[in-house]
């Protein structure tokens, strides 16, 4: 776990106030989480530390790319990455809560490792569709062939929806 040592945050150099940590993800960062969605990636993240006595605020930001094939034409691009997510880390007892928010570490703790909090924030603004509008980019890595067969299929009105086929079985 050598290659996650930079994202353990000694909390007792953490005083109260804030504190900005600036990460830049790839795919060596990915390849220690088993089965990591993402590969090949350049993910700027930023993290901003808000200490209080009996809690810190943590405000995630991130954007970049991570290289993945298009679920619209099947070649590969750089599918951009970005959001915000905040959370809030409480010391002490364990509580019952259904905030995902907010995580409890022991008051004793001497370590907090943001890794696992960077890996899963990216990997959750994954979209489901893998694709994005790259007719304004200069170099579109889309398949224009298939990206015109698909234009013309919609603008033809072929209704090529396997349902409607499927409807007209008389079972």
């Amino acid at each position: 776990m050598k290659a996650l040592d930079q994202f353990l945050i000694p909390l007792h150099r953490v005083k109260e106030g804030l504190h900005k940590f600036e990460y830049e993800l790839d795919r060596t960062f990915f390849a220690v989480f088993e089965d990591a969605l993402i590969d090949e990636s350049l993910i700027q993240t930023q993290i901003v530390i808000d200490r209080k006595t009996d809690l810190m605020i943590l405000e995630l930001t991130f954007r970049g790319y991570m290289v993945t094939e298009c679920d619209r034409c099947a070649e590969m691009i750089k599918l951009p990455l970005e959001g915000e997510e905040m959370q809030i880390i409480k010391f002490g007892e364990i509580e019952d809560s259904d905030d995902e928010t907010v995580t409890y570490i022991p008051a004793a703790a001497e370590e907090l490792n943001l890794a696992p909090l960077l890996y899963e924030v990216i990997s959750l603004s994954i979209p489901m569709v893998k694709r994005y509008d790259c007719e304004d980019d200069p170099d579109k890595p889309c398949d224009s062939d298939v990206l015109n067969y698909l234009s013309r299929e919609q603008s033809e009105g072929k209704d090529t929806s396997v349902w409607d086929e499927l409807k007209k079985l008389d079972l």
